[in-house]
């Protein structure tokens, strides 16, 4: 719809754009699908990431409460375990260099 321009994208959505509302929707109800599922399996906190990850602190309740409608029996609420990542830009080269900054650390 943007050519991969994740950007444009939410820039539509915040616009309201039909199309981009629909298409948002449906990756939510996917989304939620996978973080039910691996809250199931591993019962912990799940923090999103990456490119989406950037943007996806104003869509996090809409997200929660998809999480929760497929879940009627953990008492927990989806906004408690589901996390924005911190690092907004170049997440994976922060978390890459965490073992030699540890090394270092390590070594004084």
């Amino acid at each position: 719809y943007t050519e991969g321009d994740l950007a444009k994208f939410v820039r539509l959505l915040r616009e309201e754009d039909g199309a981009a509302m629909d298409m948002w929707d449906h990756y939510l109800d996917e989304l939620a699908i996978g973080l039910h599922n691996i809250r199931m399996l591993f019962d912990g906190s799940v923090i999103i990431g990456g490119y989406v990850g950037t943007y996806i602190e104003e869509y996090l309740e809409a997200l929660a409460d998809k999480v929760d409608a497929l879940n009627p029996v953990e008492e927990d609420k989806a906004i408690e375990y589901i996390k924005p990542c911190k690092y907004k830009v170049e997440a994976a080269a922060a978390g890459a260099a965490i073992n030699y900054i540890d090394d270092f650390f390590d070594s004084i």
